[in-house]
């Protein structure tokens, strides 16, 4: 996985390439190896003025039938913590897209699937959509036990 991290920890550079690592961490439990070398993704932080209301986002680069360039973005007024979560969450995304499970189609009108079933957004709440479901169903986990690779590594030296 190529990762390239922009407006976050720009003056921690310790924490920088720990934040690399989950982010490597979080792809190694959700894709395989193989897709995992294709993948490219910048993470961004961004201002509360660029973010909105959001905390994070998505977003594919080059091909929305099969993607691997993405980039993420995050809101970068929060704490260490809820970061490296939101970037869990992300990360979920950017499975779900990189395995053809979320798409974008644009004809013959703008519409998303998921699992090949196309999805009303219109019609569900944001908290209803099968794909934040999922990321927010996981992105705890995610995190937690990153926190406890990196523990025990740093105890017994192994992951």
């Amino acid at each position: 996985m190529q990762i390239t991290i922009t407006g976050l920890y720009d003056d921690k550079p310790e924490v920088k390439e720990i934040f690399s690592q989950a982010i490597e961490y979080y792809g190694s439990l959700l894709m395989s190896k193989a897709l995992c070398r294709n993948i490219e993704i910048d993470i961004v932080g961004r201002g509360v003025d660029e973010m909105g209301s959001k905390e994070g986002s998505c977003i594919w680069e080059d091909d929305y039938i099969r993607p691997r360039c993405f980039t993420i973005e995050v809101l970068d007024t929060m704490d260490d913590e809820d970061i490296f979560e939101t970037v869990a969450h992300e990360m979920v995304h950017v499975k779900q897209m990189a395995k053809g499970e979320l798409k974008e189609r644009f004809t013959p009108v703008h519409k998303q699937t998921w699992n090949n079933k196309i999805v009303d957004t219109n019609k569900l709440s944001y908290w209803d959509l099968p794909w934040e479901i999922e990321a927010h169903g996981r992105q705890r986990g995610l995190f937690v036990r990153f926190v406890e690779a990196k523990q025990k590594q740093e105890m017994f030296g192994y992951d």
